[in-house]
């Protein structure tokens, strides 16, 4: 039968994993050995007519085959105390100079006399590894306990941690920082904050339309283009275009810089859609999602993030995003 919960991936420290994968890990590969050797200590703990059982050596295979596990996946998640209880078990289970040396390396450390050379260490009982994988679960139990899993919807899985959301074109083309602002949207509305997505994409919106200004000709210097407002950047495209469109109605004619070039007619209908789109996000989401004045369901986040896309892809098409 299949988990219910197997195709909804979590969050969790530079990993994405799953719900049943972790449950798979401690039951299978970890609990059912704790309890395997649980109740063979217990075993061995009523029998008074001898003392505590060594681990055979097929029960020796099959812990350290558990423990190594949980030991790898101790190291994935950053959990310090357990991966160094399980390595310190691992050790004693795998070293066979451990049994013999480690007297003698612990009077070293110690700055002590060292003891006679050929004095084993015995291998450990059901009794001591009992208490080391109580040990070791103690430690995943208080470390899990740190960490909160967010759950994913399956239907939007699509938008986490992806490098090109607005598709291959737009990540070649655009800058470093609208790209950040395209993959920060997808993991907002991954994780269902909403109205956070929405401010990226608006942040996203204002990195095309800064990259715009230039190929309209603006009497800005980059900084001051970085710095204008939504608005006083707007006015300043609009009146280039209808500049362009009608320069003999204009007071003023205005010399091109080196570099710039008069704009054609057919430029002035693509840009001059482009401004409208900029216009619309201004005033239906820019102005309220910066104001605290708006807050957006999935639907309507959703919705935003579509006509983002759009429009960056259009501008892509014909307008340097670096």
């Amino acid at each position: 039968m299949k988990n219910p919960l197997s195709d909804n991936p979590v969050f969790f420290p530079g990993r994405l994993i799953n719900i049943w994968e972790m449950n798979q890990l401690l039951t299978e590969r970890f609990l059912n050995a704790w309890i395997s050797f649980r109740n063979e200590f217990h075993k061995s703990a009523r029998n008074k007519e001898r003392p505590l059982a060594i681990l055979s050596r097929d029960d020796r295979k099959l812990l350290i085959q558990a423990i190594d596990a949980i030991h790898e996946q101790c190291h994935i998640c950053g959990f310090k105390s357990s991966k160094t209880a399980c390595r310190e078990l691992l050790k004693q289970l795998t070293d066979v100079a451990w049994h013999w040396d480690a007297p003698r390396y612990e009077a070293i450390i110690h700055r002590q006399p060292e003891p006679p050379m050929g004095k084993q260490i015995p291998h450990q009982t059901y009794q001591q590894i009992y208490a080391q994988l109580r040990l070791i679960f103690a430690f995943l139990r208080e470390e899990m306990e740190e960490i909160k899993l967010v759950v994913i919807k399956t239907g939007k899985v699509r938008f986490f941690e992806q490098d090109a959301l607005f598709g291959p074109v737009v990540k070649a083309s655009a800058s470093p920082e609208l790209n950040a602002e395209i993959r920060a949207a997808g993991n907002c509305l991954a994780a269902d904050l909403n109205t956070a997505a929405v401010f990226h994409l608006m942040r996203a919106v204002e990195h095309g339309m800064r990259a715009l200004a230039p190929q309209l000709n603006v009497s800005m210097s980059p900084r001051q283009i970085s710095q204008k407002t939504w608005s006083i950047l707007i006015g300043a495209m609009d009146d280039e275009i209808r500049e362009a469109q009608h320069p003999k109605k204009m007071r003023k004619m205005k010399s091109l810089k080196p570099g710039q070039k008069p704009l054609k007619p057919g430029q002035l209908k693509f840009y001059r859609g482009l401004l409208l789109n900029i216009n619309s996000f201004k005033d239906l989401w820019r102005n309220d999602v910066m104001h605290t004045r708006g807050n957006y369901t999935d639907a309507e986040a959703e919705g935003v993030f579509e006509h983002v896309k759009d429009f960056i892809v259009i501008l892509a098409s014909k307008v340097p995003l670096k």
